[in-house]
């Protein structure tokens, strides 16, 4: 009980600084439309067509929706947290009651806060440019959303935490988030839908946790998938959850020790 609060003080400071920083708001935002252009590239090559489940009204939702969900998915939890590590500002979290990456777990909730109103504008330009239509009919697949929007926010947040912690051996860990972003961006759908990748490819990125992030909740969305496709789906998505968060408390155990034993 005491965690909450302690979490929901931070979020509310974390929230704040957010809201005084009006410019790193811009940034997200202009972050976040990042891949409707290569999107609306796509759909000028289906043009009025189709192309696989795709015809030109659906892709549009695609656009809307895909974009909505990466930008739940912005947040500075890796930069923050590094530099905690890397400029000895770690030494004094570790001296208060609460655990460290509590303020990293508010830091997320104040992006994914932001993340929300930049979603609701996107989920706006679907309803408006396309129509419910374009979504999911069915209340099966609404009830599995929920589920893969909260396991993509965990791994994003667990893939974050762990590039952080690397900063305990390395130097130079943060280097290795532009490297993931850039597989984020391609393999994840936010550049082109999985479904236009050639079978072999498919196969082999279905196996990195990429697909799981924004492209199974963009699908669960707009009934892409089957429900039984989609439930095979969040069993992978939750075995990789499972994995991750069991990553980040080994890392965290022993940097710990690391960064004590060489004076921190």
């Amino acid at each position: 009980m005491r965690s909450l609060r302690t979490l929901a003080a931070l979020f509310r400071i974390n929230l704040l600084l957010r809201l005084n920083f009006r410019f790193d708001l811009s940034i997200s935002f202009i972050i976040a439309l990042m891949p409707m252009a290569t999107l609306f590239f796509w759909k000028r090559a289906i043009g009025e067509g189709s192309m696989g489940v795709f015809t030109d009204e659906k892709f549009t939702a695609y656009i809307f929706v895909i974009v909505a969900v990466t930008a739940l998915g912005l947040s500075g939890v890796a930069n923050g947290l590094t530099m905690e590590i890397r400029t000895g500002g770690l030494s004094q979290a570790l001296l208060r009651p609460h655990h460290p990456l509590l303020n990293s777990l508010a830091v997320a909730l104040a992006d994914i806060t932001f993340g929300l109103f930049f979603a609701a504008l996107f989920i706006g330009g679907e309803l408006l440019f396309v129509g419910p239509q374009g979504l999911a009919q069915d209340r099966e697949h609404w009830l599995l959303l929920p589920v893969a929007m909260l396991g993509a926010l965990i791994i994003n947040f667990a893939v974050q935490v762990i590039i952080a912690e690397l900063s305990f051996f390395w130097e130079s860990a943060l280097a290795l988030w532009p490297f993931y972003l850039g597989l984020f961006y391609v393999f994840s759908g936010a550049f082109v839908p999985l479904s236009f990748f050639p079978e072999e490819l498919r196969r082999i990125v279905d196996l990195s946790p990429f697909p799981y992030l924004t492209s199974l909740p963009t699908e669960l969305a707009l009934g892409l998938r089957s429900v039984d496709d989609g439930l095979s789906a969040l069993r992978k998505q939750w075995a990789y959850v499972i994995i991750l968060i069991a990553t980040v408390l080994v890392l965290w155990w022993r940097g710990l020790r690391r960064y004590e034993a060489y004076g921190g």
